[in-house]
């Protein structure tokens, strides 16, 4: 399993609500749009063959801040390696989302090595 299909079970699993987005206009196909309880919107993508991120914003308020998280992939089949570009100036919600989604993440990846 690929790194963004696994950050994107992750989010999926985290809460029932999840529904994807699409046709969101000026963006990359390829990259994933998911939008959760109406109250964040997650964007997955791909760096290189084994690096992914996922940046994470609310939605609904007047502050647009946003997180984002690189997961890449080690040297050796069961390293992951994560990194939190951006949590500074961000609502406690969306700091605890983005937690929630680093923890379930690679939790996801340990399980599948």
């Amino acid at each position: 399993m690929h790194l963004k299909e696994t950050i994107e079970q992750a989010i999926f699993e985290s809460c029932p609500e999840v529904e994807k987005e699409i046709n969101i206009p000026f963006e990359n196909h390829s990259n994933i749009f998911l939008k959760i309880e109406n109250s964040f919107r997650a964007k997955i993508g791909i760096l290189s063959k084994y690096s992914a991120f996922v940046k994470v914003e609310e939605l609904e308020t007047d502050n647009k801040s946003s997180s984002l998280v690189t997961f890449k992939k080690g040297l050796y089949e069961s390293e992951y390696t994560f990194e939190i570009i951006n949590t500074g100036g961000v609502s406690p919600g969306l700091a605890k989302y983005t937690y929630e989604i680093i923890g379930r993440t690679l939790s996801k990846l340990k399980r599948h090595k």
